[in-house]
C-alpha cells in the first residue's frame, strides 16, 4: 500500500496548509489597549407637568354607575318585550365562568383570559357582594358553548361553567 505522502502534489498541499496557520501566528503584533472616550451623559431632560384635570371624585363614579345600570335594565326590558319604537336586539349568548370577592382579583383574571385572546368582561352580581367573570359574547348559542369548550381545554374555566344568555 502506498502512503499519500509520496505524491508530491498532496505534500505541496499539506505544506501550503501547514503555513496557512502557522504564517498568522509568527506575523502577530502585540495587542494595544485601547484608551477609554472622555464622553459626558446628556442633562436630564424636563418633563413637562402632569395632565391638571381633577380626578373624579366617588360620588361621580356612583352616579354614572347608577345612569349605566339604569340604561341596561331598560334596554333588557324592551329585548325581553319587544316593544317600542326600536326592534328588540337579538339575543346573545356569554361564557358565565367564576365569581371574586374582590375586584382586584376578578381584574386579573380577566386579564389573563384577554391574554389569552378571548374576550371577557366583568359584572357586578345583583346583591353587589360578588363580581362575576364571563367570556363572550358570542352571538350564536354554538359559538359559546365552542368557546366554553376551547376554556375548559386550556383549563381556564372551571368545570361548573356554563352558557348563559347575554343582556347588555
Amino acid at each position: 500500500m502506498k502512503s499519500p505522502l509520496r505524491h508530491p502534489l498532496v505534500a505541496l498541499l499539506l505544506l501550503a496548509l501547514v503555513a496557512a496557520m502557522l504564517v498568522p501566528l509568527w506575523q502577530r503584533q502585540p495587542v494595544t489597549v485601547m484608551q477609554p472616550l472622555d464622553m459626558e451623559l446628556p442633562s436630564v431632560p424636563v418633563m413637562a407637568p402632569a395632565d391638571p384635570t381633577e380626578p373624579v371624585s366617588e360620588l361621580e363614579l356612583r352616579s354614572a354607575d347608577a345612569e349605566i345600570n339604569a340604561g341596561r335594565d331598560a334596554l333588557v326590558r324592551q329585548t325581553d318585550s319587544g316593544d317600542g319604537d326600536q326592534p328588540a336586539l337579538p339575543r346573545a349568548w356569554a361564557v358565565q365562568l367564576l365569581s371574586y370577592q374582590s375586584e382586584q382579583e376578578a381584574g386579573a383574571a380577566k386579564q389573563r383570559l384577554l391574554d389569552a385572546g378571548y374576550r371577557a368582561f366583568l359584572r357586578r352580581t345583583l346583591d353587589g357582594q360578588l363580581w362575576q367573570l364571563y367570556a363572550g359574547p358570542e352571538l350564536e348559542q354554538e359559538s359559546a358553548e365552542a368557546t366554553l369548550a376551547r376554556l375548559q381545554f386550556e383549563l381556564l374555566a372551571p368545570t361548573d361553567a356554563q352558557v348563559v344568555p347575554f343582556r347588555p
